[in-house]
């Protein structure tokens, strides 16, 4: 049974993205699981606007800003390459792939065990950490015209750019 909490229409938008904070925690395998089970995947940050907006989520725990806590973003570590786990290279633009945000030291592999990305702190800056590490995920989706929000146990965020 699915009443959407409001409907709003983009007709004279485009929609980038439908930003899902979980509310509950996860290693970096079961979040990139959850987030492709139920919307594209875990969050792509492919410049400084999506970067902006990520700050400015809201978590419903104690209204903290999102960036108070630390969440799983798609970024992981392959073959000597940091790479987003959404394939899909029609998603991007020329270099969005290649947007990185990490914070002073940071990646620094410790103990050559941390392959999976975090993002925290107020600045939104990332860190690399272990993936067996439970966090909050955050998930993205791309939507069509209306967008309708309702889940259980997450936090709903949408934003648009104009056409």
């Amino acid at each position: 049974k699915s009443n959407p909490l409001f409907h709003l229409p983009t007709n004279h938008l485009k929609p980038i993205s439908l930003l899902a904070w979980s509310l509950l925690l996860k290693t970096m395998t079961e979040a990139q699981r959850h987030c492709r089970e139920n919307y594209k995947d875990l969050a792509t940050i492919r410049d400084l606007e999506d970067l902006e907006t990520l700050k400015t989520l809201k978590r419903p725990i104690h209204s903290v800003s999102f960036t108070t806590s630390r969440a799983w973003i798609g970024l992981y570590h392959y073959l000597d390459n940091w790479r987003w786990s959404l394939p899909n290279t029609s998603y991007y633009k020329p270099g969005e792939t290649e947007f990185r945000r990490w914070d002073s030291g940071q990646p620094n592999n410790y103990l050559n065990k941390e392959h999976c990305t975090i993002m925290q702190n107020t600045k939104g800056l990332w860190h690399d950490a272990m993936c067996e590490h439970t966090l909050f995920p955050v998930c993205f989706d791309v939507r069509g015209e209306i967008l309708k929000l309702l889940r259980e146990n997450v936090l709903l965020w949408g934003f648009w750019r104009p056409l």
